[in-house]
């Protein structure tokens, strides 16, 4: 039977920043499916490069605070919500 580790600090940051990526991907999607927005009309919007999302989406330690308040907005998505559904404590 296989020995069951405790998550080390780092390995819970990195699960952590595994949830909130799929937590902006997904809301990205539905906010593409029901607006049909595609994604460079939000980043035109925004003021940002398609690149900019995608490095967000890959790691979102990157975005400001700022900018993650405009994304959520654009999306509508509250920021609470955005951390809640990741795992943070609001």
């Amino acid at each position: 039977m296989p020995k069951i580790r405790p998550l080390t600090s780092g390995k819970r940051e990195a699960e952590q920043t595994k949830k909130c990526n799929e937590v902006l991907a997904v809301a990205l999607r539905r906010h593409r499916v029901d607006t049909g927005i595609q994604d460079q009309v939000l980043c035109k919007s925004l003021g940002i490069s398609r690149n900019a999302i995608i490095n967000y989406k890959r790691d979102p330690g990157v975005m400001t605070l700022d900018m993650a308040r405009k994304v959520s907005h654009a999306i509508k998505v509250s920021p609470e919500d955005w951390l809640a559904i990741g795992g943070y404590k609001v």
